[in-house]
């Protein structure tokens, strides 16, 4: 019916417009629909195809007054002609768009030439037994009639028949322009008789190939052909008169017509073929960016310790090879909320929580949750496409891909990929975003993993570290301990302040030499050994003596320095020793200066007697105790770093203890740390104001420090 229908249609043109039909099928159009038919269907309907284009042919010319005979002779002949053009332009394989040089040759020298010459014999023949004509004359006219059907009107079927539906339905008030434009300049290059302006066609012709390429082209030269013999039909133009006495010469016209359209075409070709290999080489360099950008995400994650700096170097490094806008979404350890991060130039998305349990939106919630790949927008399959987040369209998104990271059949979090475009993405694109995802998922699980061992090293070093239950009374206390392995957050240095069964209070600051897990556990187990011993001891020197002999049953304790002191909050006086320790520095409104008396040797070396010594402090002075991770420089002298403590401390006299200790560290931790640090620092207060009392719990809670500054950097803050 279809074919039928477009035989009939194409039929009346040329003979009720054209009004040519005594001379002969001059411009035949309904040679192409047969064609075209043919071209797109499988075998086995050509019968069926050939039969209605040869009923249909039959019935038009009975209706216009030819004999039986001479209607069923052009209806053998209009169905000869396109079924030896078929299968000679199929033989040489499958017929795709006519955009490439040998498919176009293909097209043309079988379907427009060769296979039209075959039915012209059988046509002409036809004619001349119906009347006495010359053969040659006749022949030529029906020749080039059939041939610029099938180039015209068959070029139009297959060419448009190969593009997507979605090309057309956003560029068709383009298509519509143009035809317009093309109808109205073949008008005017056909509508004067004195004045030849029938070349314009090739110029707006070459202007349509150069500027939109094959598909277009073959609609406006159908346009242009249907026109100029529409004008030729009605009087107007060059070739009138020949249409009026009916000379073969008319054929000329067609031919004219032909070559118009097939010189624009090869031109169309041409800069197509150049497009696509610049394509290609575009392609090609483009993958090429992309692999190099995957080896250089891939070494980059390689280094990447946490989940934020993996999703830092995603989305700064990587989605922009796949989209302009994308996410990178981590699930937390505990699965309690979703953390995404936004390409640069984009406001932060707000994070998701309670991915298990309770239902959260959000496409990449969707993707980790379903465990499969969503797409929005123009990124869905046609016809398929939810509606896009007003979120989503907001940052200029119009299709948007959300990719869930799995690795080892958990997955991680998502990646997502906004495409501002209404083109869906393509198969090399989709490939390379799932190759990223499945990268950044491995990644991934390396991240979480070391955050998990991270965390568990963390609570490590806090049970390790004192915890005291009880107040202080005289003295406000505060501390930080600073890890040089900033990997574990694990060493030997520590802290402790703690009361004494004869309310005099302790303070110490102690390091065993080392700075990973085997150190922190020598620590716990001496710091648990200098709490039982202080209990017994008789003064700081007496507890360094007991010490000596515990610190050898102890694994990877030697060597350790110690400070130990005893202060009584009623008389304010202080007795104090060092074991190989840095002195403490006292700093008052009478000055600052070290306490250098009460030393000897570390824990555990050969000495002689303990010593210790004796200090009374002024009200509202305070004490400052580190270990030397704190002051000490790869190629400084030591006294540099106590002079750089003592100018830190200087003016302190102030502030609160927790005020000064966060205002030194924060002058002296800028730089990287070769060793674990500890900072104790006590002030004395009158012990008879009770509201001033600070309990010691809270020193516990100023032992974490949460950043370390680099050079240059503003001080660090005590979480």
């Amino acid at each position: 019916m279809v074919v039928a229908a477009g035989y009939a249609a194409a039929a009346c043109v040329s003979i009720w417009l054209l009004e040519i039909e005594s001379v002969g099928a001059v411009f035949f159009p309904a040679a192409g629909i047969t064609l075209a038919a043919l071209v797109l269907v499988p075998l086995r309907y050509w019968p069926t195809a050939l039969i209605a284009a040869g009923l249909t042919e039959l019935t038009v010319d009975l209706s216009t007054g030819d004999t039986l005979w001479a209607a069923f002779g052009f209806a053998v002949a209009n169905t000869v002609e396109p079924l030896l053009g078929a299968w000679l332009l199929l033989r040489g394989g499958p017929v795709g768009r006519l955009a490439s040089r040998p498919e176009l040759g293909r097209f043309l020298g079988w379907a427009v030439v060769a296979a039209p010459a075959v039915g012209a014999v059988l046509g002409t023949a036809t004619i001349a037994a119906a009347h006495p004509v010359d053969l040659a004359a006749t022949y030529l006219p029906y020749w080039a009639g059939h041939g610029l059907g099938v180039l015209t009107v068959g070029g139009v079927l297959l060419t448009w028949s190969r593009e997507r539906g979605w090309r057309f339905r956003s560029t068709w008030a383009r298509h519509l322009a143009v035809l317009s434009g093309s109808v109205l300049v073949t008008a005017v290059a056909f509508w004067p008789n004195e004045v030849e302006l029938v070349y314009l066609v090739f110029p707006m012709l070459f202007l349509v190939a150069f500027r939109y390429g094959v598909p277009e082209l073959a609609a406006v030269g159908l346009a242009t052909t249907l026109t100029a013999n529409l004008a030729t039909g009605y009087g107007h133009g060059p070739w009138a008169p020949l249409a009026r006495v009916q000379e073969p010469g008319i054929a000329t016209l067609q031919i004219f017509l032909a070559i118009a359209v097939v010189s624009a075409w090869l031109l169309a070709v041409e800069i197509g073929a150049r497009q696509q290999a610049q394509t290609r080489s575009e392609a090609e360099t483009a993958l090429r960016r992309r692999v190099q950008a995957l080896q250089s995400v891939t070494e980059q994650l390689a280094t990447a310790a946490t989940s934020e700096q993996m999703a830092q170097i995603v989305v700064r490094d990587a989605i922009g090879m796949i989209a302009p806008i994308g996410t990178v979404t981590v699930t937390r350890p505990d699965r309690s909320e979703l953390v995404s991060w936004l390409t640069a130039g984009h406001p932060a998305q707000r994070p998701d929580r309670s991915v298990t349990g309770v239902p959260v939106g959000g496409q990449a919630a969707a993707a980790i949750r379903q465990r499969q790949s969503i797409r929005l927008g123009s990124a869905a399959p046609a016809g398929t496409a939810p509606p896009l987040p007003v979120h989503l369209r907001a940052i200029g998104a119009r299709g948007w891909l959300e990719l869930p990271a799995v690795s080892a059949d958990e997955v991680l979090g998502s990646l997502g990929f906004g495409f501002p475009d209404d083109r869906p993405p393509d198969p090399d694109t989709l490939a390379y975003a799932q190759a990223l995802t499945q990268l950044t998922a491995q990644a991934l699980e390396r991240a979480l993993l070391y955050e998990r061992d991270h965390e568990a090293a963390h609570e490590l070093q806090r049970a390790l570290l004192p915890t005291p239950h009880v107040a202080l009374p005289g003295l406000q206390a505060a501390s930080v301990y600073l890890p040089a392995d900033r990997a574990h957050e694990v060493g030997g240095d520590w802290y402790d302040a703690f009361l004494l069964p004869d309310r005099r209070i302790a303070l110490v600051v102690g390091d065993v030499v080392g700075h990973d897990l085997a150190a922190a556990v020598a620590m716990g187990r001496l710091q648990a050994a200098l709490r039982l011993v202080a209990a017994e001891s008789a003064g700081p020197a007496d507890l360094l003596s007991k010490l000596d002999a515990a610190v050898v049953s102890i694994p990877n304790a030697l060597p350790t320095t110690v400070g130990y002191a005893e202060y009584d909050p009623v008389s304010r006086e202080l007795r104090y020793a060092c074991a190989g320790h840095l002195p403490p520095l006292l700093a008052s409104a009478e000055g600052i200066h070290y306490l250098n008396d009460g030393r000897s040797t570390p824990l555990g070396v050969p000495h002689g007697v303990r010593s210790e010594a004796v200090r009374t402090l002024p009200p509202g002075a305070t004490l400052f105790w580190c270990t030397d991770g704190l002051v000490e420089r790869r190629g400084e002298a030591l006294d540099v770093g106590l002079n750089r403590l003592a100018t830190a401390a200087a003016g302190t006299d102030l502030l609160t203890a927790e005020a000064a200790c966060a205002r030194v560290v924060g002058e002296l931790a800028g730089d990287p740390l070769g060793d674990d640090a500890v900072l104790l620092c006590v002030r004395t207060t009158d012990v008879a104001q009770s509201d001033e009392v600070v309990p010691a719990a809270s020193l516990a809670q100023s032992t974490e420090w949460t950043t370390r500054p680099g050079p240059g950097g503003p001080p660090a803050r005590p979480s």
